[in-house]
């Protein structure tokens, strides 16, 4: 290898949701990889086609970097969180930290499988989805943490704790039936950053 991309999460998490069958794996990953969603939920796979883009104009260098799945879902997942739970959007501004700069740090493996799935079966639309429902339920720590500043250190360091996505669906149902078609039309525009 010439240059090393940085360990495959996505593909790490594929192979174990199929047990340990890389077949099996593999298998998924070669359809799923000509997907529209792939480029949005699999980080190699949207740096591959910056990469591989014959059209380098369309992407600032500023964001260059950043991988459409990044970018849009984000810029998604911050505008719901600014309608829907107010003041985690604002906890954030008065610290002067978008929530799309914030690292999540780690889920349960059933959160994560729920989550994969969530996002495979029903759309990348449903990770933003999947953001604001859990930035919603660290609404009280969050707005604690603002206190003493510590939100954003909490975000980055401390686990996700008690949160599971069978008890927020209804939550993330009716985040997807609000803006599911403005998110999903967004998402099959082509990236254009300036």
């Amino acid at each position: 290898l010439a240059h090393f991309e940085g360990f495959d999460w996505f593909t790490a998490t594929i192979y174990l949701i199929f047990g340990g069958d890389s077949g099996r794996a593999f298998a998924f990953l070669a359809d799923f990889y000509k997907s529209r969603s792939a480029v949005y939920l699999w980080p190699a796979r949207s740096r591959s086609l910056g990469k591989n883009s014959r059209k380098p104009e369309v992407i600032s260098s500023y964001v260059a970097e950043i991988p459409p799945m990044y970018y849009k879902l984000c810029h998604h997942m911050e505008l719901i969180l600014a309608k829907e739970v107010q003041g985690v959007f604002n906890t954030f501004r008065l610290s002067g930290h978008p929530p799309a700069k914030c690292f999540w740090n780690y889920l349960d493996w059933p959160e994560i499988v729920d989550f994969q799935l969530l996002c495979l079966l029903c759309g990348p639309e449903y990770a933003a989805f999947a953001g604001v429902a859990m930035l919603r339920h660290l609404k009280p720590t969050l707005i604690d943490a603002l206190q003493s500043q510590s939100h954003l250190v909490r975000l980055r360091e401390e686990p996700i704790t008690g949160f599971r996505f069978i008890d927020h669906l209804d939550f993330i149902e009716s985040l997807a039936a609000k803006y599911g078609p403005e998110v999903s039309a967004d998402l099959n525009q082509p990236l254009s950053i300036n």
